[in-house]
């Protein structure tokens, strides 16, 4: 049974015991008629008020249901995306270090490949020496004067296209090395940016679900509030309708209570 046809049921007997009990100026069979018909108002109005309340403050409850559960979703969508960017990061700090480490390859390969041309450009020179010498000699050239003076400054070219190759090979190394610290850097850059955005996503996700959770816990409040409000408005109209019946008795008057004679 409803609450209002139960207060109206309550009410109607408690008005007929109440006339019983103290009928004074008018007949038994009219003033319990009258006090049937009032107690049946005031419940109905009571259990209308418990009702509404009751409605709304189970509204309001759902919706602080809902408010956490978008908080945690919230907080749920924050971390993951958060995730996402740290792998992203990591990604780029992985892939830079790849890369340097390719640069660096490259950078002993051309040490190495100008180490290995400045034997070799040695070697070529000894032998053009070698072959100087012995045209001197087939000649009977004597190794003084010119000759000397040729040799010396072919010795001297030699010694510096071998420094200049393996300088060639340091430039080209040092270029790789730079390409490689570059490489880092950027990808240091480009971690932060997305570790930045991380810790962004996860302070925005932060601030949702506490919002969300402040609303839950007002809804939840103004809940309570409303069933209570709803008690006491009840208690008001029953109150309200013994007064009405304590008057018809005292008066044998009936007065209007929300529509109701």
């Amino acid at each position: 049974m409803a609450p209002p046809m139960i207060l109206s049921t309550i009410g109607s007997v408690a008005g007929a015991a109440s006339a019983a009990g103290s009928l004074s100026a008018i007949t038994l069979s009219s003033f319990a008629s009258t006090a049937s018909l009032v107690g049946s108002a005031v419940g109905l109005m009571a259990g209308g008020q418990m009702q509404q309340a009751q409605q709304q403050a189970a509204v309001m409850s759902q919706n602080a249901a809902i408010a956490r559960r978008d908080a945690i979703v919230q907080q749920q969508n924050a971390a993951y995306n958060a995730q996402v960017l740290e792998i992203e990061a990591r990604q780029a700090e992985q892939i830079a270090a790849y890369n340097a480490q390719v640069l660096e390859n490259e950078a002993i390969a051309a040490e190495q490949r100008s180490k290995f041309q400045r034997d070799a450009a040695r070697r070529d020179a000894r032998r053009l020496r070698g072959e100087q010498v012995a045209g001197y000699g087939f000649s009977g050239v004597q190794m003084v004067g010119t000759p000397l003076v040729v040799e010396a400054d072919s010795e001297f070219m030699a010694e510096a296209n071998e420094a200049n190759i393996l300088a060639l090979g340091e430039m080209e190394a040092y270029k790789f090395r730079q390409q490689a610290t570059l490489q880092n850097y950027k990808a240091g850059i480009e971690a932060g940016r997305f570790r930045s955005g991380a810790a962004e996503t996860i302070r925005q996700g932060t601030i949702a679900g506490q919002a969300l959770t402040a609303q839950a816990g007002v809804s939840d409040f103004q809940a309570g509030a409303t069933s209570t409000a709803g008690f006491i408005g009840a208690g008001t109209t029953i109150l309200g309708g013994a007064g009405q019946l304590r008057a018809i008795e005292q008066f044998g008057t009936p007065i209007t209570i929300g529509g109701f004679p």
